[in-house]
């Protein structure tokens, strides 16, 4: 299939938006995210599979947090999760996801894309998981 001129660089440029990360595919978020997360030297895991096998977390951080460590996952929410216009509503699948992650009791930050697009610079952005994660970390009873 040829693709018609004017889609063409759109199309490349999304393609080329996407890097190999430790032999994961991440796209322009989740780069961002695992960045920050180097920033803030916590330990991680690309592509987290539950102990059970039936959903695979984008991203498992160990959060320290009042000399206990504990393990809290990352999903990305891209721009395809959520309605076009605000609000951002969230759509069936990530109602899914996340309920079905709810469920699960597993403590689990949702990055939403228009949220996270909000924090311009890598500082920013890099406080804002900090407070995400820590207060996720915080909802974990020991």
């Amino acid at each position: 299939m040829v693709l018609p001129h004017w889609l063409q660089t759109p199309a490349r440029r999304g393609w080329c938006d996407w890097v190999y990360f430790q032999h994961q595919r991440l796209g322009p978020i989740h780069s961002e995210v695992v960045s920050c997360i180097i920033n803030l030297k916590m330990l991680y895991e690309i592509g987290s599979m539950l102990d059970d096998g039936t959903y695979m977390l984008d991203i498992a951080v160990d959060v320290p947090l009042n000399g206990i460590v504990h393990k809290v996952g990352i999903k990305v929410d891209q721009g395809h999760s959520f309605t076009c216009n605000k609000p951002f509503s969230p759509l069936a699948d990530t109602i899914f996801s996340r309920k079905f992650l709810h469920s699960r009791n597993l403590p689990v930050v949702h990055i939403e894309r228009h949220r996270w697009q909000e924090h311009t610079t890598s500082e920013a952005r890099t406080a804002y998981l900090k407070r995400l994660l820590e207060a996720t970390a915080r909802l974990i009873k020991v």
